[in-house]
């Protein structure tokens, strides 16, 4: 299976034929892009990437006081916006209050067979034994806006 989900460490990985993709939801919902690169087989590297004290760095609030964690060097799949992460943000947008925030947390996955396909836009086709495809789910609590990130994967093609 090219793409596999651990429930206990919560770490998504995805496989070809000689690489591997991996992300990890934190304890605090926020997911993090931890390895892309040669095959790894299915190890965790999350101890590649250190907590440090970034005093800083604004940090998220449900983490205090530990100064460790901060969205602005966090390795984020996709970043929300006006949260305390500096750089160059996935999305910028306006709520209907006029306001700009949003704090995108992991809420769900699914993994279905074959490749997904996003109608009207070009896309790669294939059997339903060729490819898988992981959807993983992200809100913003407070304005209830979703955001899906779809991966698909062809494991044989080396390809994601």
């Amino acid at each position: 299976m090219p793409i596999l989900f651990d429930q206990a460490t919560k770490l998504f990985t995805l496989n070809t034929a000689n690489t591997t993709y991996q992300m990890k939801v934190s304890d605090f919902a926020a997911l993090l892009h931890l390895y892309y690169g040669d095959s790894i087989d299915n190890m965790d590297i999350e101890y590649l990437y250190m907590n440090i004290d970034r005093a800083y760095a604004g940090n998220p609030e449900e983490v205090y006081p530990d100064r460790t964690i901060s969205f602005n060097v966090f390795p984020q799949e996709y970043t929300g916006y006006g949260v305390g992460d500096y750089r160059i943000n996935s999305i910028a947008l306006e709520n209907e209050d006029g306001s700009r925030g949003a704090d995108f947390r992991y809420v769900g996955y699914e993994i279905r067979k074959g490749k997904y396909s996003i109608p009207g836009l070009p896309a790669t086709y294939c059997d339903d034994d060729e490819a898988e495809t992981l959807v993983i789910t992200l809100k913003d609590k407070v304005t209830e806006l979703y955001v899906e990130l779809i991966y698909g994967v062809f494991n044989k093609k080396d390809i994601i």
